[in-house]
């Protein structure tokens, strides 16, 4: 939440987000979390989560309201996002040279013979299963 409300969409990537905002992020959970020891190595891997949303969050901006049902509607109000940068990110998801990595990137995980489908419990519950079987 805290990355969509404080860094742009129309940013391109995260090494493109100025180190300013960066180290503003990571002030904000400082306070609200009394996050101790306050070490660059936990900054790091928090960042590098708060990245991972952001990326998650456009990625359903452009399924959802570029490419799929919603495509006449805008997001602006939900999730607050100005008009101007809305445009500008919908802008640079029609073009030419992202489509064609959005094809590419298709292509590649239709190759894919072996798709994730752990659910809940993960390996360690897959584990157990395969013991109980072989049992």
């Amino acid at each position: 939440m805290l990355a969509k409300t404080k860094v742009s969409i129309a940013i391109a990537c995260w090494d493109d987000v100025a180190e300013v905002e960066k180290n503003l992020l990571w002030q904000d959970l400082v306070h609200k979390f009394e996050i101790t020891p306050n070490t660059e190595r936990i900054r790091k891997k928090v960042l590098s989560h708060i990245a991972t949303r952001w990326r998650d969050f456009k990625a359903r901006l452009t399924r959802l309201y570029v490419f799929g049902d919603r495509q006449h509607d805008t997001p602006c109000e939900k999730y607050k996002i100005s008009e101007e940068e809305w445009m500008q990110f919908r802008a640079c998801r029609e073009s030419g040279d992202w489509q064609e990595k959005r094809t590419a990137a298709q292509q590649r995980q239709m190759l894919n013979d072996t798709p994730h489908v752990l659910s809940r419990g993960g390996y360690a519950l897959l584990e157990k299963k395969l013991k109980k079987s072989r049992a």
